[in-house]
């Protein structure tokens, strides 16, 4: 029996009641938030999911408060089915229970069949939030995120948990074979993937953060529908490389900008770059590897120029022969003299061959020890 096939607990109150899917990589949330107090007691499911889930979804609810029906009010970030398909049973199952999400998003999912009198707009609660009737400090505060991915989608404060939930903004694929619900550095490719393909551009995500940041308190967590939760340094570290990542459009202007011949010199560094890179891995480990080009600081001028990881090289954003010339730097600090030596030997062989701009201060630089070191007084005439 995997720990997947019942409720989680992710917080005091607050269940995962999803399921997970072994090799998929787009893994789908559904979050179970149960307030109780002053006798009474509100069940809130956050994006309700797709509906080839719903025997799991359901019988994780039941889990927890007995019955699906009991579910008094469900939340949808956006329109699409993975998100909120299941509101169709729900609003079967429970025609008192409340739809709760932005007007624009309500234009495509009353075709789910939800009743008209049960929507909410999210926008229309006095400042944003509304207050439960079970606790003062049981407030529900909706963080507007437009067009991340759709122009309606919002993010859900729970204020007490600290949890913000936010739909397809910040989800992500889960590495190959990890469905885990936390976020690790291995989680990073994938979020990054996710929001290149999913994101309109960049503007909307950096605008959604800065709202992010500016909340008081900050959350404990950020809950994607899709993906894992992000929390603690990964949270702050993974919030700031999205606040400048390109994506969407972004990426086709780029490319657009680009000539064809800078274009084909781009992805000629590529294969360069990686060819140096898996000598090195396959010489060094990975151990070595990650000291040495310490992947988790990223805002490092070499990971400015060059999409890499522990892997290998994906792509060199701009300028190739100053990329280059800063991996040659690099490794260049490597204990290992004679590996540095193979390598820069191979990097002036490449370039030579493809025809490519040669970084000369890093392709011939001279690194000796103290003992070694040539003294040019040596050399003159006095």
């Amino acid at each position: 029996m995997s720990e997947f096939d019942s409720a989680i607990e992710i917080a005091e109150g607050t269940y995962w009641v999803s399921q997970r899917e072994p090799g998929s990589l787009l893994q789908t949330n559904t979050y179970l938030r149960r307030f109780q107090g002053n006798g009474k007691s509100i069940n809130y499911l956050i994006d309700p999911g797709p509906i080839e889930f719903f025997s799991g979804i359901s019988s994780k609810v039941a889990s927890v408060i007995q019955d699906v029906r009991h579910v008094q009010m469900y939340s949808i970030n956006h329109q699409d089915p993975d998100v909120g398909m299941n509101a169709t049973f729900l609003a079967r199952m429970n025609p008192q229970s409340l739809c709760l999400c932005s007007e624009d998003t309500w234009r495509l999912v009353r075709f789910f069949e939800i009743p008209s009198k049960s929507y909410k707009n999210v926008y229309n609660f006095n400042e944003k939030r509304i207050a439960m009737a079970t606790n003062a400090e049981h407030v529900l505060e909706f963080v507007p995120t437009p067009y991340c991915h759709f122009v309606g989608a919002f993010a859900v404060y729970d204020r007490q948990s600290g949890l913000l939930f936010t739909g397809d903004l910040f989800g992500g694929l889960n590495p190959p074979g990890n469905m885990g619900l936390h976020a690790t550095e291995d989680h990073w490719e994938g979020i990054k993937t996710f929001h290149q393909i999913y994101m309109p551009f960049n503007l909307p995500v950096k605008r959604a953060i800065e709202r992010i940041r500016a909340l008081q308190p900050f959350p404990k967590a950020i809950v994607p529908q899709h993906g894992a939760i992000l929390s603690g340094d990964i949270m702050h570290e993974f919030l700031k490389r999205l606040y400048d990542l390109p994506m969407g459009m972004d990426l086709h202007e780029a490319e657009k900008s680009l000539s064809n011949e800078e274009q084909a010199q781009l992805q000629a560094y590529t294969q360069l770059l990686n060819t140096l890179y898996q000598r090195f891995l396959m010489s060094a480990g990975p151990e070595e590897a990650e000291i040495l080009f310490d992947f988790s600081q990223r805002d490092q001028e070499l990971l400015e120029h060059v999409d890499m990881n522990i892997q290998g090289v994906q792509g060199v954003y701009k300028n190739g022969a100053h990329a280059l010339e800063l991996f040659l730097q690099r490794v260049s600090g490597f204990y290992d003299r004679n590996l540095f030596n193979e390598l820069r030997s191979l990097a002036i062989k490449e370039t030579v061959l493809h025809r490519l701009p040669m970084p000369m201060d890093a392709l011939y630089q001279r690194n000796f020890d103290d003992k070694t070191t040539l003294q040019m007084d040596n050399f003159l005439i006095n």
